[in-house]
């Protein structure tokens, strides 16, 4: 049985372990990843996530993606455990103090601390909020399909990365495999936006970080998934095509290794 202490040093050296441990329960029933979550949501509804839905940076930390991720993982984590009260929890931080650090279009901060370029996001901040909102509108609350909607629409998927004529490859006399074909590597990648393009004011490089992919991929195919299914279910008819939600140019989605 892991201490108190553990418990909240596993918390503080990631966060994100908690979205994991989810994952891997709803997929295998591996009993231990389940009894370690609740404790992770134990330590973190009793002293970090808080009754009124502030947001603390005292408490959450000021890396934005961190606490969405949490959030996310708590929303999880309820609809798998069917815990009502703990998905009450989550919408009072994202009615609350999510709007600190997000826009209405679903840009978010990637850091919160007062030094930090207030135009510098995350994409991976964006997935966690429509992942959070497809499960609060599951439950019947309203509006957070919307939300969720707005953010896939607006900001997550034009924040792709999909013209690449700016980039050019650097010198690789030596053929170092991270310096070739760089801009071809690059297409379809996501990064840090901001709230009106690619590359936020003053900022003299812009960068896509391929651990950034990984999160905005996951919960964009997550979005076409069975959260766009039971809204389109539930607005649109019985027989509805969540694929309505899409460009019908987009009804095929496939991916392929490039390199």
């Amino acid at each position: 049985m892991l201490s108190h202490e553990e418990i909240v040093a596993i918390y503080a050296a990631g966060p994100e372990a908690m979205v994991a441990l989810v994952k891997i329960y709803r997929a295998t029933g591996f009993g231990l990843a389940l009894g370690l979550a609740l404790r992770l949501k134990d330590q973190m509804v009793n002293e970090h996530f808080l009754e009124t839905g502030a947001y603390d940076p005292a408490l959450l930390g000021t890396h934005v993606h961190s606490v969405t991720c949490v959030m996310s993982s708590l929303a999880q984590l309820a609809d798998l455990t069917s815990d009502a009260p703990l998905l009450a929890r989550v919408k009072v931080f994202y009615d609350n103090g999510l709007n600190q650090l997000r826009d209405a279009l679903g840009w978010a901060l990637e850091s919160s601390r007062p030094e930090a370029n207030p135009d510098f996001g995350e994409v991976n901040t964006t997935g966690d909020i429509v992942e959070t909102a497809l499960i609060l509108g599951r439950w019947g609350y309203g509006g957070y399909y919307g939300d969720a909607e707005r953010s896939l629409r607006s900001h997550l998927l034009p924040s792709q990365l999909r013209d690449i004529s700016f980039i050019t490859d650097p010198d690789n006399p030596t053929g170092v495999d991270g310096k070739r074909d760089v801009a071809r590597r690059r297409l379809g990648a996501f990064g840090f936006p901001a709230p009106y393009g690619h590359r936020p004011l003053d900022l003299p490089r812009i960068g896509f970080n391929l651990d950034i992919v990984g999160g905005a991929v996951v919960r964009a195919d997550s979005s076409r998934g069975r959260g766009w299914l039971h809204y389109a279910r539930r607005h649109l008819g019985a027989g509805a095509d969540h694929e309505r939600l899409f460009s019908s140019r987009a009804r095929r989605c496939r991916s392929r290794r490039i390199g």
